[in-house]
């Protein structure tokens, strides 16, 4: 079984700020089990996110749709993809970048503490502040290092 991401645009043009938030926590509340997310589209109508499982794409799509007009939500536009694809196309990696410390990097690079924070107040090598410490991505080490 596969999961499928469906975004589907509402019959629902931009209801006021107020009006907007007390629909949106509506929609989050009433379709949880599908991981819902709401917002505004670019068209000016509401738009929801939900996940749905299936078989096929096919399936996940009737299904989608019979949930949302179950929750009294008329689409008249909808996109669904592979949740592998919807992430893929939207930027989403699994992959989270390994992360040092000064002092791993100094002793990578055979330097000292005050040479590796030399080279991020330089910004030749990038790093974030976390905290009063550094974190600094392994990739932009292996870079300098070459």
């Amino acid at each position: 079984m596969e999961h499928y991401n469906l975004r589907a645009e509402l019959s629902v043009r931009r209801p006021s700020p107020r009006a907007t938030e007390e629909l949106f926590d509506r929609i989050v509340d009433d379709l949880s089990e599908f991981s819902a997310a709401a917002s505004i589209s670019e068209r000016g109508r509401v738009e929801v996110v939900i996940t749905i499982p299936g078989d096929t794409l096919r399936q996940a799509v009737q299904v989608g749709l019979a949930v949302l007009t179950g929750a009294g939500l008329e689409p008249v536009r909808v996109e669904a993809m592979t949740t592998a694809e919807w992430d893929a196309s939207n930027g989403v990696t699994d992959r989270v970048p390994e992360l040092l410390s000064v002092t791993d990097v100094a002793t990578m690079l055979g330097l000292t503490r005050q040479g590796v924070l030399h080279r991020i107040n330089t910004g030749d090598l990038p790093a974030k502040k976390v905290g009063r410490e550094y974190a600094i991505p392994a990739d932009a080490v292996k870079a300098v290092s070459r």
